[in-house]
């Protein structure tokens, strides 16, 4: 896998439509995306390399370092909006946690799957 700089990686965080915060082992954030700061209404300017738990609510990424578990498909509960959420622990190469990410969707933004009539079928099949 080819690397990537720096100014890469923010490029591909920020063109991502979904919400991404990273913190570190102490859980100060290192990374929240623009799409982050359109979710929350928080600015990457007021969070970053603060605790995540002083600004985002339910982040419970503090957990995640802690017992070292992802948490997948999880609903959390914004002031103004809800999301789902999967949270997991960034590991080194020795398998230490080592920070914890989060990546997330208003669940107003996300749209079912569209469903269609399969021939020969009488009822309707989600698309694959």
């Amino acid at each position: 896998m080819a690397e990537l700089g720096i100014n890469e990686l923010d490029i591909i965080f920020d063109s991502t439509y979904d919400g991404m915060v990273a913190v570190n082992n102490d859980g100060i954030v290192t990374l929240f995306n623009k799409a982050a700061e359109r979710i929350t209404g928080l600015r990457v300017r007021e969070v970053l390399r603060q605790p995540a738990v002083r600004f985002i609510p339910n982040i419970r990424l503090h957990i995640v370092l802690a017992e070292g578990a992802a948490e997948i498909g999880q609903e959390q509960h914004l002031e103004n909006t809800v999301v789902i959420t999967n949270r997991v622990p960034i590991r080194d190469v020795q398998s230490e946690v080592r920070g914890a990410f989060a990546i997330f969707r208003g669940i107003t933004e996300m749209n079912p799957l569209p469903r269609t009539k399969v021939q020969g079928e009488g009822s309707f099949n989600e698309n694959r």
